[in-house]
């Protein structure tokens, strides 16, 4: 009995040997064939290099080569005029790294391309990952709670979010909410473990209030001639000016989302760098806040 045992711990070891072995090779196989695929890429024969990718063994890639492969794959279809087929390739990049950044060696033409699908997945990645941190944080998983909640914080808090920047604006306000929860979960130290007592009580959601205007005045429209002048033929201006509104309720930044007119938006930077307001709280304890406002003035 004590042979038979011997043996099959013999055929188990060999069968591991052999398994390692192999993806050894797959590995090396498709090593030699990404590198085969850049020569004929860089040689200008995109139809053969695009070959050579599609025969990679994609169950042997490291998530470094699925990705290499996915761009090189790109760039021989953009190379070919198959923008759709390009772009295809890229939001596969972007929705498994969506802070993903090609390297100043590509064709600008890709860059675009990668920053014009990071835009249009944006909503839908932010919004995954916002419910997947939130999930993580009550379950009790902070580590990597925060690690999801900031990179919602970072992909929502981009320029160039269009129509979807006001409902990127609130997730990226949640997810600074559970951010900084989950980080004073992290720095309190757990509770030594004791005999079963009272059922925990469930995580709070989140209860955020707006700021409240304590000073918050426009600027006029410049009476001057030279002014009035330079003004526009219709009766009236418009544009979007973003704010963030800090902690204490002073304004950290002034962004212009829509200018309105060379004249007024220096006035308007200049004023909205001097509002207050009552801040922005998270379960009572002061958050950031980004607000948009419309702006239109009429001119006459």
């Amino acid at each position: 009995m004590m042979q038979m045992k011997h043996r099959i711990s013999l055929g188990v070891a060999a069968c591991l040997c052999m398994q390692v072995a192999g993806g050894a090779v797959l590995a090396g196989q498709n090593a030699n064939r990404l590198g085969e695929a850049k020569g004929l890429y860089e040689s200008a024969e995109y139809d053969r290099a695009f070959a050579v990718l599609e025969r990679m063994n994609t169950a042997a890639l490291t998530p470094e080569l699925v990705r290499d492969r996915l761009l090189y794959q790109a760039l021989c279809l953009l190379a070919l005029e198959n923008i759709t087929g390009a772009e295809s390739k890229i939001e596969e990049i972007v929705q498994a790294d969506p802070l993903f950044a090609p390297g100043r060696d590509v064709p600008p033409r890709l860059r675009e391309i990668v920053d014009e699908v990071r835009i249009r997945l944006r909503p839908a990645i932010v919004a995954e990952h916002y419910r997947s941190g939130k999930a993580l944080f009550e379950a009790g998983d902070h580590a990597s709670a925060l690690r999801e909640l900031t990179l919602v914080i970072q992909l929502a808090g981009g320029a160039n979010a269009g129509a979807d920047s006001a409902a990127l604006a609130e997730i990226r306000v949640l997810a600074m909410g559970f951010r900084d929860l989950a980080r004073r979960a992290l720095a309190t130290p757990a509770a030594p473990v004791s005999t079963p007592g009272p059922a925990p009580v469930p995580a709070l959601e989140a209860v955020i209030v707006p700021p409240v205007v304590i000073r918050q005045d426009m600027p006029a429209w410049p009476p001057s001639r030279a002014s009035r002048m330079r003004r526009l033929d219709h009766g009236s201006l418009s544009g979007v000016l973003q704010i963030v509104i800090g902690k204490t309720g002073q304004v950290n930044t002034v962004t212009l989302m829509e200018r309105i007119h060379p004249v007024y938006d220096a006035l308007l930077v200049s004023a909205a760098k001097e509002w207050r307001y009552e801040p922005a709280t998270l379960n009572g304890q002061p958050i950031e806040f980004v607000k948009r406002l419309n702006v239109r003035i009429a001119v006459k």
